[in-house]
């Protein structure tokens, strides 16, 4: 009984000592003066998986490492407890999102730029939050590119219905600004109604069968975000008599599907990939004297005419 047990006992710590070179292995081929970065994001769509990949093929081309910290969608509160934690992770810089309605989050984006660490927003801005850099899309000028390609389609005589996720999210207000701002425009043009969908499927769904019989003289629709250009493109395409209505979806790649059988005029995608990209680019380059405060990619109209090049370059 005795050498069984001193047996497994010496099986135990075998497995002990294996189980710690194991783990420490990356220990001692880890280069510790690579910069580190930690990013706070949002998860889920193919949106933020594009920011991540670009990111990951940042850090291969730089030596860089990004640590991923994701926040569920629109939560303020785990957002600043995430990064709250950045001074005790030694890191070089961080990547976040950007909150100007939320003094909290400034606050907290302050905080770590008093340390002396750089933080660059991406997807939406804040400069109020003393942020390094702002890295994304011009959501303003992507507002004004859904108008434009309504005005297009309708030959500028629309009345229109446009569904956001939340009128306190700051790159919704930006698209919806450059979106009224081209409509301001035109005589015959006229924003009837915004409806909040707050990122639920069914409330989308639901308001937007509504919409159809309390405004039944809406013949154009803007998407300006992900979740209803879905919703509302999946619902449409068990209905017919849809010739009437010119919509305009927004950051989607199942969207396309509907810019291709002609549900929707277009889609406008930003560069997702790219944003990530620079984002660590930045970072890297910040220590090297780089004093740029925005770097603004792509947005882009998607229509029947280029989809199928789009989803080519994106195959590549």
């Amino acid at each position: 009984m005795k050498k069984a047990m001193v047996t497994v006992g010496m099986i135990t710590v075998m497995l002990g000592v294996l189980l710690v070179i194991f783990l420490y292995e990356p220990e001692r081929t880890y280069n510790k003066e690579a910069p580190r970065f930690v990013c706070v994001i949002n998860p889920g769509t193919y949106y933020w998986a594009d920011v991540r990949r670009g990111m990951e093929a940042a850090d291969e081309e730089f030596g860089t490492s990004t640590k991923y910290n994701e926040m569920d969608r629109f939560n303020i509160e785990e957002q600043i407890h995430l990064l709250k934690k950045i001074s005790y992770m030694q890191a070089d810089g961080v990547i976040t999102i950007g909150e100007p309605y939320s003094e909290e989050v400034n606050e907290t984006i302050r905080e770590i730029v008093d340390q002396n660490i750089p933080v660059v927003l991406v997807d939406t801005d804040s400069k109020e939050s003393g942020r390094t850099c702002y890295i994304g899309s011009d959501n303003y000028e992507a507002g004004k590119l859904a108008a434009q390609k309504i005005r297009d389609e309708t030959e500028g005589k629309a009345d229109i219905a446009v569904f956001i996720s939340q009128m306190n999210s700051a790159n919704q207000k930006e698209r919806l600004r450059g979106f009224c701002d081209i409509i301001e425009e035109e005589p015959e043009m006229e924003l009837v109604t915004v409806i909040e969908g707050e990122g639920d499927k069914v409330k989308i769904q639901d308001s937007f069968k509504s919409l159809r019989q309390d405004y039944p003289q809406i013949n154009a629709v803007f998407c300006a975000e992900a979740t209803s250009s879905v919703q509302i493109g999946v619902l449409l395409e068990n209905q017919e008599n849809q010739e009437d209505l010119t919509i305009v979806g927004f950051d989607v790649i199942s969207a396309l599907n509907f810019v291709e059988n002609g549900l929707y005029a277009g889609v406008i995608v930003q560069d997702g990939f790219d944003m990530g990209y620079q984002a660590v680019k930045f970072l890297k380059e910040y220590k090297e004297g780089t004093q740029t405060k925005e770097i603004f990619t792509d947005v882009t109209c998607i229509t029947k005419e280029n989809v199928e090049q789009y989803r080519a370059q994106r195959e590549t």
